[in-house]
């Protein structure tokens, strides 16, 4: 397992993907990504919304795990999940009706 913090190769995918899709796409749906970690040759990576998630499954998890592959032969899957929520955020407590 290898924490994702600073990884060269995170770094050449996002690169390549931001050659491949345009500075105003990058900046909107790969610039907030984060590589959390590697295990058991997937790449996983966070998104803050459920809506990023979905959009980035639709339209990049392709290129990136192309792009992945191309890094490091060892990475064969690309997982996009939800970052969990800020700890210093208060929990919402759920509203009933009466």
């Amino acid at each position: 397992m290898m924490n994702g913090v600073d990884d060269p190769r995170w770094e050449r995918v996002k690169t390549r993907l931001r050659a491949k899709i345009g500075e105003t796409s990058y900046q909107s749906w790969i610039k907030p990504m984060a590589l959390r970690e590697i295990v058991n040759g997937q790449a996983r990576i966070s998104v803050p919304t459920r809506f990023m998630r979905d959009w980035v499954v639709a339209h990049y998890v392709d290129g990136l795990g192309d792009f992945w592959k191309e890094e490091d032969a060892e990475i064969s899957a690309v997982d996009i999940f939800i970052q969990p929520e800020h700890s210093h955020q208060a929990p919402r407590t759920p509203h009933h009706a009466v």
